[in-house]
């Protein structure tokens, strides 16, 4: 049903977990369904442009590019805002290596699970911190943001590339930590410690996930969620005859799986 060379991430097996019929759609019969994901639009899309773009300055900034030649570039107040919260979070980088928009592959269950990470830093004493960027205008949830495939993904592709690469089993996950930093909230960090235990959990959850996804067949054996909620939020749901009507991003509802996650303010953990 899935190619070989599918490539499994923290996107797709979040909307999975969310819906399987969503996965289906998207991913195996590539189904593009113009409807819209939230109200309102305009405000939506210049979230995203603007998580678009703060993404490229911090990695502009990051690959040498000095402060003073990007920041007459930046014409939006809150952009502007962001990129100053951002630079006064004042990264200690010195004498690390590290890596900004960097893809990690690993093999699991026969296929590849990927992660591309905003920054991963790497100290000379096994220590990986791994920054993900955020430009969702609530603030974050800790509670939440542990429950989603992201915060299991990251860190694991995260210590099992690292040994691979080392050649090494002896990579210890409880030198990695994952921070979730937004620029809108730059004081509410959400810094989440990694562990064996997590490791092995999060190896043995992302391994079944993958091999029930690969043994499934047609349409009918990924069914539709039963959470309505979720549906309101979809672009697939007049398509499953689940309404015509987006929700609103004023809603209580971490954010679509169907886009870049930064550039919209929903919560599909808080419904």
């Amino acid at each position: 049903m899935l190619p070989p060379d599918f490539a499994f991430s923290q996107q797709n097996l979040q909307d999975f977990h969310d819906c399987p019929r969503r996965f289906y759609l998207r991913y195996v019969e590539h189904l593009e369904w113009p409807a819209i994901e939230s109200e309102p639009v305009l405000d939506q899309e210049q979230l995203m442009e603007l998580g678009q773009t703060f993404h490229t300055l911090v990695q502009q900034y990051l690959s040498g590019i000095p402060a003073d030649v990007i920041q007459p570039n930046i014409q939006d107040e809150a952009l502007n805002c962001w990129w100053g919260n951002f630079l006064a979070l004042d990264l200690d980088l010195i004498g690390k290596h590290y890596y900004v928009e960097e893809m990690l592959s690993v093999p699991l269950a026969s296929f590849r699970l990927v992660a591309k990470y905003d920054l991963i830093i790497f100290d000379d004493e096994g220590n990986i911190v791994i920054y993900d960027w955020k430009t969702s205008k609530k603030a974050p949830n800790r509670s939440k943001l542990i429950l989603r495939i992201q915060s299991m993904v990251y860190p694991f592709v995260a210590v099992r590339a690292s040994a691979v690469q080392t050649r090494s089993s002896s990579v210890e996950p409880e030198r990695v930590k994952m921070i979730y930093w937004y620029p809108e909230h730059p004081h509410l960090p959400v810094e989440l410690d990694y562990s064996s235990a997590s490791y092995q959990r999060d190896e043995a959850f992302i391994n079944d996930m993958i091999t029930t996804i690969s043994s499934m067949g047609g349409r009918e054996d990924f069914a539709k969620t039963d959470d309505l909620r979720l549906c309101k939020f979809c672009a697939f749901r007049s398509f499953c005859g689940r309404g015509d009507t987006p929700g609103s991003s004023d809603e209580d509802v971490l954010s679509p799986s169907s886009t870049d996650e930064d550039a919209f303010d929903i919560d599909f953990d808080s419904l």
